[in-house]
C-alpha cells in the first residue's frame, strides 16, 4: 500500500514537471512549435513515458488551461472576499477590477484560453478531463454564490456566468488584438508598444462597461438579467478585421514604396 502510495506521488511529481517544462515552451512559442518530443526531453524522459502522462500534446495543454484558470478563479475569490457587494453598481465595479486583473499582456492564461475550443474540441469529452472540469465548475458556483450572498434584485447565477463567459471572450479578443500590433508594428521602441497594449486594454474594458450598462439598464427595466453580448463581440471582431486589413494595405504599400525607389536606383545609375 505504502509503495502504492509512492508511486502516485511520484507519477504527480513527474506530471507537474512536465506541466513545468510545457509552460515554459508554450510561453515563448507558438502551439503548433511546441513539440512533445522537445518537452519530453527537457524532463529527462522518453518520448512513449511522456504520454503515459499525457496521450496527447492537446491533453497537456488542457491539463495547464485548468491549472491557469484556477489560478484565476483564486485571485477572484480573494478580490470578492475583499469587495463589499451590496448593489449592482458595486457587482459591476468588481467585475471591471477583475477583467483589469485579467487583461495582462504575457498572460499565459490569456495564450491558452485562445487555444480553449481547439483543446476543448478534441479532449473535451476524455474521462480523464470530466473531474476537471467539474471542480472548475464547482468553484466558479462557490464564488458565485458568494458574489450574490446579498440579494441583488435581478442577478442570478446564470446571468453571472454568462458574464464570466464573456468577460474570456472579451480576454481572448484582448490577446489577438495585441498580437496583431506587435505583429504590425515590429519597429516600435517597448515604451511605444506598451502605450498601444495600454490602449487596447482600455478598447476592451469599454467594452465591458457597454455590456453591464446594458446588463443594468435590463434589470432597471424588469427584464431577464442576462443581456446579449453580440453587438460587443462582433464591435471586436470588426476592430481585429480592420487592424489585419491596415497590416496588409501598409506591406503592399511599403512594397511598392521600395519598388518605386529601386526604379529611381537604377535610373539613376543610367544617367551616371
Amino acid at each position: 500500500m505504502s509503495r502504492h502510495a509512492m508511486s502516485e506521488e511520484d507519477r504527480i511529481v513527474k506530471s507537474n514537471k512536465i506541466k513545468s517544462v510545457a509552460r515554459l515552451y508554450i510561453a515563448r512559442d507558438d502551439y503548433a512549435k511546441v513539440r512533445m518530443i522537445d518537452i519530453a526531453k527537457e524532463v529527462g524522459i522518453s518520448n512513449g513515458n511522456l504520454f503515459q502522462y499525457f496521450p496527447t500534446k492537446e491533453s497537456l495543454f488542457l491539463a495547464l488551461l485548468d491549472d491557469a484558470y484556477i489560478a484565476r478563479l483564486d485571485q477572484l475569490e480573494k478580490l470578492v472576499k475583499t469587495t463589499v457587494i451590496k448593489s449592482h453598481q458595486d457587482f459591476c465595479m468588481l467585475v471591471e477590477k477583475d477583467m483589469f486583473q485579467l487583461l495582462q499582456p504575457d498572460s499565459l492564461l490569456l495564450k491558452l484560453l485562445s487555444m480553449r475550443p481547439m483543446l476543448l474540441e478534441r479532449e473535451g469529452c476524455s474521462p480523464w478531463y470530466v473531474p476537471l472540469r467539474e471542480a472548475e465548475e464547482q468553484k466558479e458556483d462557490t464564488i458565485i454564490d458568494e458574489m450574490l450572498a446579498s440579494d441583488l434584485n435581478g442577478l442570478d447565477k446564470q446571468a453571472v456566468k454568462d458574464i464570466f463567459s464573456f468577460q474570456r471572450n472579451l480576454a481572448v479578443s484582448y490577446h489577438a488584438l495585441v498580437k496583431v500590433e506587435e505583429a504590425l508594428h515590429r519597429s516600435l521602441s517597448e515604451e511605444d508598444m506598451n502605450e498601444k497594449r495600454i490602449e487596447i486594454r482600455q478598447q476592451i474594458l469599454n467594452q465591458l462597461r457597454y455590456y453591464l450598462a446594458g446588463f443594468s439598464q435590463a434589470i432597471a427595466s424588469g427584464k431577464s438579467g442576462t443581456v446579449s453580448s453580440s453587438e460587443s463581440e462582433e464591435n471586436i471582431a470588426d476592430v481585429l478585421k480592420e487592424k489585419k486589413g491596415k497590416g496588409k494595405k501598409d506591406k503592399k504599400s511599403k512594397e511598392a514604396k521600395d519598388k518605386e525607389e529601386k526604379k529611381k536606383g537604377k535610373k539613376g545609375k543610367k544617367k551616371k
